[in-house]
Parts: structure tokens; sequence; C-alpha cells
């Protein structure tokens, strides 16, 4: 939940992907180790929210590649459902405890 809210956070601040991506992952790894839990699920976390959220953000760098060479603006978020469906089942993930490996 937390490497959720951070690559959010992380993503808001810079607009940038992949900065979404490794500091908080850098940054989390060793808390994810401490907690015996496999950095699949880290690695989970932080593409649900930096990969699939990059695409909805206004200053993100993707979401204006997108406006830009499709000449479309706005008008594609409404057909995102899969950049806001993807972090309320990562949260239930977190929550229920399912698919949250544990490392050996």
């Amino acid at each position: 939940m937390i490497s959720l809210s951070s690559a959010y956070i992380m993503l808001l601040a810079t607009g940038e992907m992949f900065v979404s991506i490794v500091i908080p992952g850098r940054t989390l790894a060793p808390a994810y180790q401490e907690m015996k839990v496999d950095n699949s699920v880290l690695s989970r976390s932080l593409e649900t929210a930096s990969t699939l959220g990059c695409s909805i953000l206004p200053w993100g760098v993707v979401s204006v590649y997108i406006q830009n060479v499709m000449d479309i603006g706005f008008s594609y978020i409404p057909y995102t459902f899969l950049s806001f469906l993807a972090p309320v089942i990562a949260v239930i993930y977190a929550f229920s405890g399912s698919f949250t490996f544990k490392s050996e």
C-alpha cells in the first residue's frame, strides 16, 4: 500500500514514469526484504502506479505524447479504464494478503 502511494506521489511530483519507479523501489526494497515479502510484489505495485498512472496524468510525459501524436486532447482518458481499475485491485490484494508472495 505504501509502495503504491509513494509511486503516485513521485509521479505527481515529477510527471516521469521511470523516476517514480526507481526512487520508491530503491527506498522501499530494504523494508520489503525485512518483512520477507518478495520483490515481485514491490515491482507489481510500482508498475501499477507508475506505468498505468502516467497515461492519465495531464503533465506526465506519456500523456503529453499521446495527446500530441494522436491530436485528441484528454478525450482518451475515459477509455483508460485499466489505469483506474488496476490500483483498486492492488489495494484489494494488499488488504486481503492474496498474491502477496513471501521470500525465502
